[in-house]
C-alpha cells in the first residue's frame, strides 16, 4: 500500500527534508515529496485489502493505492527500508491495526513492514548527490537500506515487494561432542568451533557431563551422555 499527501496540499515532511538539504547539503533541491510504503506479508482478501488501504489513509489529506501511485514528476527517488531483524516501529503498529481490523491475526512469520519513499526534483542533481543526501541524511546504513534511482528507472521497474526477511529451509543439525580427549583437543574444539572458550571452560563443560547424574538425567529424556 502506497501512501502520500495529497498533490495539492504541502508535504511537511518532504519539506523538511528540502530545508535539511539545503541547510546541511547546499544542493539545489526545488522541492521534496514523499510517500509511506506499506508491505503486508500475509493473505488479505480484495475486501480486506481495501479495508487496510482506507485505514493508514487520511481521506481529507492523503491518497492511497494497492499498487504503486502515478509519479509526481520527480527526478530522484530514493527508498529507506529497514534490513532484516531491525525493529519496524510503524510496521508493528500497522500489523495490530490490520489485525484488529480484519479480526484475527496474522499467520506465525507474517507481517507488516514499512519503507519511506523521497521523490527529489531536482533536475541538476547527479546519482553521486542523490546519493549523499540519502546517506547523510535520510537512511542509517547500519540498520537501513538505501536505493537511489532515477525517475526514468524508478517509472521502468515493477514495484519492489520484497519484504526485509531471510528464510532458511536449511534443516539444523546437532552433532555430539566428544570432550574426553586430551587438552590439544579440548582447545580445537574450543577453536574450530568458534567457542572462545579456555582450557578451563572446556574441561567444567567436561566434568559436568561426566557427572554420572547428569548422564542420568540426560538418558531419562533420550539424549545421550555426550554434548
Amino acid at each position: 500500500i502506497e501512501v502520500a499527501s495529497r498533490a495539492d496540499l504541502a508535504d511537511a515532511r518532504g519539506e523538511s527534508v528540502r530545508g535539511s538539504i539545503r541547510t546541511f547539503l547546499d544542493l539545489p533541491v526545488a522541492r521534496v515529496r514523499t510517500r509511506t510504503i506499506y508491505k503486508i506479508d500475509g493473505e488479505l482478501t480484495p475486501d480486506e485489502r481495501e479495508r487496510v488501504r482506507a485505514e493508514v489513509t487520511d481521506p481529507v489529506t492523503q491518497v492511497s493505492s494497492l499498487a504503486r501511485l502515478p509519479s509526481p514528476g520527480s527526478h530522484w527517488v530514493l527508498t529507506v527500508g529497514f534490513r532484516p531483524g531491525v525493529t519496524d516501529n510503524l510496521g508493528r503498529s500497522a500489523q495490530v491495526a490490520v489485525e484488529d481490523l480484519i479480526g484475527r491475526e496474522l499467520p506465525p512469520g507474517a507481517g507488516v513492514y514499512t519503507e519511506q519513499e523521497v521523490h527529489l526534483f531536482a533536475p541538476e542533481v547527479d546519482f553521486g548527490a542523490a546519493r549523499r543526501i540519502g546517506e547523510e541524511l535520510l537512511a542509517n546504513l547500519l540498520i537501513e537500506t538505501l536505493t537511489v534511482r532515477s525517475a526514468a528507472q524508478w517509472e521502468e521497474e515493477p514495484a519492489d515487494l520484497s519484504i526485509p526477511v531471510i528464510r532458511s529451509t536449511a534443516e539444523p543439525r546437532v552433532d555430539d561432542v566428544d570432550l574426553g580427549g586430551s587438552d590439544d583437543e579440548l582447545i580445537r574444539i574450543s577453536r574450530e568451533g568458534t567457542l572462545s572458550l579456555s582450557l578451563g571452560e572446556m574441561k567444567t563443560i567436561r566434568d559436568h557431563f561426566a557427572d554420572p547424574a547428569v548422564a542420568a538425567a540426560r538418558a531419562e529424556v533420550g539424549l545421550s551422555a555426550t554434548p
